[in-house]
């Protein structure tokens, strides 16, 4: 990997440089890019894959420009930061960590039968 972007990347990269150059939303703060090596955590971004993490922080029209960003990432199979704004269903985190989702529900409920560490997204997302 060595910071060098696939083609799949590349296409990425295009498609978000196009929704920023026509001009209808605008990001206060720089668009990071950077690249990551796989690993093996459970519900890591970069589970069991080289990736290209793409972190787009604005303010303060943070919802508007996520609305146009996020379905892009989507599409190019982009997986979620957990401590950044997103808007997944339960359906799409199973379809994304289809080896490791269930795991983590048994292991989190395991750790915390009574929910004591849990909130609204955790309970939408793992119960």
């Amino acid at each position: 990997m060595a910071g060098r972007a696939d083609r799949a990347q590349r296409q990425l990269l295009r498609a978000l440089k196009q929704i920023i150059d026509e001009g209808d939303i605008s990001t206060t703060l720089p668009i990071e890019v950077r690249f990551v090596a796989k690993d093996n955590i459970l519900l890591s971004p970069a589970r069991g894959k080289d990736v290209c993490y793409i972190g787009v922080s604005t303010q303060p029209n943070a919802n508007e420009v996520y609305a146009r960003i996020e379905p892009v990432l989507k599409d190019f199979g982009g997986r979620p930061h957990w401590g950044k704004h997103f808007t997944l269903r339960r359906s799409e985190v199973e379809a994304m960590y289809p080896d490791s989702y269930e795991k983590f529900r048994k292991i989190r409920k395991d750790l915390d039968p009574q929910g004591v560490f849990s909130n609204t997204l955790i309970r939408r997302l793992f119960d």
